[in-house]
């Protein structure tokens, strides 16, 4: 299950974002790969008109997400949509490393980021708009989407859904 932290919004499906122009993924292995990722986000939410917070936002999430391939797997990739009405962007990660032991117990813990030991997975599920998760032995999907409207909020709510980590 996916959740919004806005109510009043449904997220749009993954479908949206696979069809989008915009739609890129990245193998990321090493240092580079996470710059480049980074420079591409960044390029995709200016051309995006998104806003220059919620930019910001999606940096942090996407340099998180990088970072975390490189450091605790052997590699992964990154992929970076636009929703269709240029509302939204979802970042998707995925890795084939060997996965978070309590993973979802540490995200809740998550309030006290450093203290569950997922600082950066913490502070992506804060600045998302809708955060999904799934780790297992074989690897860690999380993909996060980020409202690009500069007055939506963030704190995003763990969501059981049918991520599944790459084979």
């Amino acid at each position: 299950m996916t959740q919004s932290t806005d109510p009043r919004r449904t997220a749009p499906s993954e479908a949206d974002f696979n069809d989008s122009p915009t739609s890129r993924r990245l193998a990321v292995k090493g240092p580079r790969d996470v710059a480049m990722a980074l420079r591409h986000v960044r390029a995709v939410c200016s051309s995006s008109g998104f806003h220059p917070l919620r930019r910001s936002l999606a940096i942090v999430a996407t340099h998180e997400l990088a970072h975390n391939i490189v450091q605790y797997t052997g590699g992964g990739a990154i992929e970076l949509g636009v929703s269709p009405d240029r509302s939204s962007l979802r970042i998707l990660a995925k890795d084939c490393g060997p996965g978070i032991e309590h993973a979802e117990a540490l995200l809740h813990a998550s309030l006290k980021p450093k203290a569950s030991g997922l600082g950066g997975l913490g502070i992506v599920q804060n600045v998302a708009t809708v955060f999904e998760f799934h780790s297992s032995p074989s690897g860690t999907t999380v993909a996060v989407t980020i409202n690009m409207d500069p007055k939506a909020r963030g704190k995003g709510e763990v969501g059981r859904s049918a991520l599944k980590p790459c084979r």
